[in-house]
């Protein structure tokens, strides 16, 4: 029986609405787990230059920050500054509602967060990651994100037995949406993100292939 794997790789770049440039470079992507400091959905959190980036079982959910000058910023609502915010979604359509996701990589240091005077409300010794793995996002098929030069990268990793045809995508909270040489703009009120063209290679016997 001949063993097969194909790896599907997609990188996410931050591209800012208005300038037409990368957003500000954020240092290398951290995965926080959570520990009460998020909303229960959320498994863990990354911070990206211009936003956040939070992973849940079967939803990436991005949210994005208006880049402001807060020296010259005028905007306001009874004297308190009014900051726009976007945010939209990458739900994985009829994917492994129990999928077991898991931290990589995991960083020497960690964050506590001590919010208020109800020790409920902590989160001490909240462990820091390079990535984070979803072990079987469809039948036989796995998930790998990490970042690469400050952008956003996930692999998915079909093994044998996996059918490619299962991932499905959506896209929610966007406000437009087009191809351009095989690579998907997803515009917002405050940025655009680009899913630069998937890149697949395939393992069968030994051998690599690419798609």
């Amino acid at each position: 029986m001949k063993t097969k794997f194909i790896s599907i790789f997609i990188f996410v770049s931050l591209v800012s609405a208005l300038a037409g440039e990368k957003l500000a470079p954020s240092p290398k992507m951290i995965f926080e787990e959570n520990k009460n400091q998020w909303p229960k959905q959320v498994m863990f959190e990354a911070d990206f230059g211009g936003g956040k980036l939070f992973l849940e079982k079967n939803t990436f959910t991005y949210l994005f920050i208006e880049n402001v000058n807060f020296h010259d910023f005028t905007r306001s609502e009874k004297g308190i500054p009014l900051v726009h915010y976007h945010s939209f979604k990458v739900n994985f359509i009829n994917s492994n509602p129990k999928v077991d996701v898991t931290g990589s990589d995991l960083f020497s240091f960690h964050r506590n967060y001590f919010l208020g005077n109800d020790p409920g409300n902590w989160a001490e010794g909240v462990k820091l990651y390079g990535g984070v793995s979803y072990k079987n996002l469809y039948p036989f098929i796995d998930m790998n994100v990490y970042n690469v030069e400050q952008n956003l990268k996930y692999d998915l990793v079909v093994n044998p037995g996996g059918d490619p045809k299962n991932i499905t995508f959506e896209y929610e909270g966007t406000d437009n949406m087009h191809l351009e040489n095989g690579n998907l703009y997803i515009q917002t009120s405050i940025s655009t993100v680009i899913e630069q063209k998937p890149f697949a290679y395939q393992i069968l016997i030994g051998a690599l292939f690419s798609m």
